[in-house]
């Protein structure tokens, strides 16, 4: 009787063990395919989980996940600016093809205006200015926030191509702060 209670003690912490094992292992298997789950947990985007789907094929308006282009990453990871992957998430502003123009501290996309561009983040801190005034290439993407005009972008680093693009980014759970 006694080997009999102390085992039905340990069935939920065993049940426990293959369960997150059995997670474990789908949630490699996940990874492997390109999916991944992230955490946005900065002012620029709504703050939360996103699934990031790997894909080929992005449209404007979609939020994707990507890799900040090499000439601003120091300046980023300095300033805390992104979490430890160095990964960040954004609007689609434009894709391929759309005429984009960064003059007098303005963003126009299509002849419309969408952002002012700041000169610095804070006194004596200036910030990259990008230069574009031109139809985006195939594989190119103006990236910005709706959330934050203080947002770090594509309005400072510029366009981004499809290369370093990880995938759209489809919120699982978001919230906001304000």
């Amino acid at each position: 009787m006694l080997k009999i209670r102390s085992s039905k003690k340990f069935f939920p912490l065993i049940f426990s063990l293959i369960s997150i094992g059995i997670l474990a292992l789908i949630i490699s298997g996940i990874k492997k395919t390109g999916y991944h789950i992230t955490y946005s947990a900065t002012a620029s985007m709504p703050r939360g989980f996103y699934l990031i789907i790997p894909t080929k094929k992005i449209a404007r308006h979609d939020i994707v996940e990507f890799i900040p282009p090499s000439n601003v990453r120091d300046l980023i990871k300095e300033q805390h600016w992104t979490p430890d992957s160095g990964l960040i998430i954004k609007y689609v502003f434009a894709i391929p093809k759309d005429h984009v123009c960064i003059k007098n501290q303005i963003v126009w996309v299509n002849g419309k205006k969408v952002s002012h561009v700041y000169k610095s983040y804070a006194k004596n801190k200036p910030l990259p200015q990008a230069r574009i005034c031109n139809k985006l290439k195939e594989n190119q993407y103006l990236l910005l926030s709706t959330k934050s005009d203080r947002s770090f972008d594509s309005r400072y680093f510029g366009v981004v191509s499809l290369q370093e693009i990880l995938g759209r980014a489809v919120p699982i759970f978001t919230y906001n702060t304000n």
